[in-house]
């Protein structure tokens, strides 16, 4: 079952236009039914992540603490904590919410 975090236990508070997000790691990458090698989901752009806190420009942001993300891969900050991957990304760094 998957750990969720929160902001307070991080001791992070996210400034701005800033998101924080937790990476959620899935145990395998399946489209459409075909089951992907490794490989081929390091070449995917974008990583699905739990949103955690967002920045103080709450208005200008359109996520929510606990929402399921997809965030560019290269984009923000990596922080590494108790075994579990965060960044801080900009918000117009997530591209979609997932539903």
């Amino acid at each position: 079952m998957p750990r969720t975090a929160t902001a307070t236990k991080l001791n992070l508070k996210p400034l701005a236009d800033r998101v924080l997000v937790r990476e959620i790691e899935e145990d395998q990458a399946e489209v459409g039914g075909i089951l992907l090698p490794e490989d081929a989901e390091a070449d995917q752009d974008l990583i699905k992540a739990e949103v955690v806190a967002v920045g103080t420009d709450k208005d200008e942001i359109e996520v929510k603490a606990g929402q399921t993300v997809l965030v560019d891969r290269f984009a923000g900050k990596t922080i590494t904590r108790d075994d579990a991957t965060y960044r801080i990304v900009k918000a117009e760094d997530v591209a979609a919410v997932v539903t």
